[in-house]
């Protein structure tokens, strides 16, 4: 009775300690389900000491036996197990629960968070959609306008156009009515002058008649004086040719070892080198050795601003003659002289001129009549600044240089008419 009372006891102790083993747990979402395990363990660690107390305690007396008492133990240690393991999996239950719970919260605060950007980035294509269609308007707008100003622009260019063309018009009209009336002008002033010529032709012949006798008189006086002057130019020519054959022969047949050389200096400082020569000539006293010193010029006469005027030309520009005797002395005389850059000849010797080049330059610095500068050539249009066709333009036909004349072809009433004009009369137009 009393080995039952003590198994009633362990038992009813057992289901004790199974109820302490189990205690209620918290419903999910408490903030002590984490230490609901620990408790647990704690509890059941208690209740296993208390049983082994009892047992312990118990066994003397009811003389229970060793075997019984682990067989018990086991049983309440296998029950124990089973409930740790029961409380391991309730708590593993609710931290899935709990996990689940906080992932699907997760997954709703993403998807909320999608939404509303989807909703963000729906208002804002929508808002870039707006804009696109305002810009384009716009653009349309612009693109309308320029149109509508380019169709006003190309309009008043064209008016602008067909007014110079009425303009044109009726200045080529006035053109050709003043044509005519020149024209109508000109016939009449020709017939005007053609009759006044007849009438002047008529009054002429009286007069030449008149004339003739007078100029009969005046031509036996004048055969007289003209006698009288051709003897007076026989003896002046006749003097002249004495003093040329002169020259020629001191240039032909010098009376010593002088002759003429040329010397090469800086083109446009023939003068100065002439006067810086001939200073050193007479500071050296080489006056028995270098004897002249010849810048070879002639006059030519040009037209400039409308106005003639003579000029001195430079024949040969950038070289001086010097009529010397060819020594050392002389020769260095010349060379050292300030401008000079050398002696015209082969090598370090100079060489003379002929006499019959010298006498060409000499005649040719002689000329009366000076040379006419011509500007212009054929084919070039040229200005008439003097005569009847003063202010006419024409083209160069022809040059004649020997009797310094110039063929101009000159428009009259649209037909070229050829003219023919003295060089001075005519300038580059």
């Amino acid at each position: 009775m009393f080995a039952e009372e003590i198994d009633l006891d362990v038992e009813s102790g057992a289901k004790e300690g199974a109820d302490v083993l189990v205690p209620a747990l918290p419903e999910s979402g408490d903030d002590t389900a984490e230490e609901a395990p620990v408790i647990a363990r704690d509890e059941i660690e208690e209740k296993e000491k208390q049983a082994k107390q009892l047992v312990e305690e118990a066994a003397p007396e009811a003389q229970v036996s060793e075997t019984q008492a682990e067989e018990t133990t086991k049983k309440i240690k296998t029950e124990e197990t089973a409930k740790k393991i029961e409380t391991e999996e309730t708590t593993k239950k609710i931290e899935t629960e709990e996990t689940a719970r906080k992932t699907e919260t997760e997954e709703t605060a993403r998807k909320t968070e999608t939404e509303e950007t989807a909703k963000k980035t729906e208002a804002e294509e929508t808002a870039k959609k707006i804009e696109a269609e305002e810009t384009a308007k716009k653009i349309e707008t612009e693109e309308t306008a320029r149109k509508i100003e380019a169709e006003e622009t190309a309009r008043k260019i064209e008016a602008e156009e067909t007014a110079k063309k009425t303009e044109t018009e009726e200045t080529a009209k006035k053109t050709e009515a003043e044509e005519t009336a020149k024209k109508i002008e000109t016939e009449e002033t020709a017939k005007k002058i053609e009759a006044e010529e007849t009438a002047k032709k008529i009054e002429t012949e009286e007069t030449a008649k008149k004339i003739e006798t007078e100029e009969t008189a005046k031509k036996i006086e004048t055969e007289e004086t003209a006698k009288k002057i051709e003897t007076e130019e026989t003896a002046k020519k006749t003097e002249a040719e004495e003093t040329a054959k002169k020259i020629e022969t001191e240039v032909s047949e010098p009376q010593d070892n002088r002759a003429w050389y040329v010397i090469h200096c800086y083109s446009g400082y023939e003068n100065k080198v002439k006067h810086n020569l001939e200073q050193r000539i007479e500071t050296m006293q080489m006056q028995d050795q270098i004897f002249q010193v010849v810048v070879p010029t002639e006059d030519e006469i040009e037209i400039r601003d409308g106005k003639r005027r003579t000029v001195e030309r430079n024949v040969f520009p950038g070289y001086i003659l010097v009529q010397m005797i060819l020594t050392d002395d002389s020769w260095h005389t010349v060379r050292n002289t300030p401008g000079v850059t050398g002696f015209v000849g082969m090598g370090n010797e100079p060489t003379p001129l002929r006499p019959e080049e010298v006498q060409a330059i000499m005649k040719r610095m002689e000329a009366e009549a000076p040379k006419i500068k011509v500007t212009f050539k054929q084919g070039q249009k040229v200005r008439i600044i003097d005569g009847p066709f003063n202010e006419f333009i024409g083209m160069v036909d022809e040059i004649n240089m020997e009797r310094a004349k110039v063929r101009v072809m000159v428009s009259f009433f649209g037909r070229d008419t050829p003219v023919e004009l003295d060089f001075l009369q005519v300038e580059k137009a």
